[in-house]
């Protein structure tokens, strides 16, 4: 419905000729368009992904020329307050959320030690996150 004078939302007259029709919401869905679908949407029990954060590096004991290398490069580029540094090896690795937290913890534990590193050398870290 028109009325022969239209107000705008400060409660102002609006100019002759704006007149609008009231807006009106679209029927049917009404689900935002940025929503996941169904079926990438967490259930109640179902198992959740994780990652685990694995850093490699040598042994203290060990030799590590490249981190030496590193070391003088930074050195001669001036930056300051420089100590020590030692290279080493990061893997990300997505877990697939069939197992327990206890369970990526050992299984992550295992790949490290087993294929990851080189036990003779190498030491590790991991983190296991949800």
């Amino acid at each position: 419905m028109k009325s022969e004078t239209c107000r705008n939302l400060l409660g102002r007259a609006a100019p002759p000729g704006t007149e609008q029709d009231p807006i009106r919401l679209p029927e049917g869905n009404l689900t935002p368009p940025h929503s996941e679908p169904p079926q990438n949407r967490l259930t109640y029990n179902q198992p959740i992904p994780m990652k685990a954060y694995v850093y490699v590096s040598l042994k203290k004991t060990v030799l590590d020329p490249q981190g030496k290398t590193i070391q003088g490069a930074l050195k001669k580029m001036g930056y300051q307050g420089l100590g020590d540094v030692r290279q080493g090896k990061f893997f990300e690795i997505a877990l697939n959320g069939g197992l327990t937290k206890e369970q990526a913890h050992a299984e992550v534990e295992k790949m490290a030690r087993e294929v990851l590193t080189n036990p003779v050398i190498e030491e590790f870290r991991f983190t296991v996150e949800a």
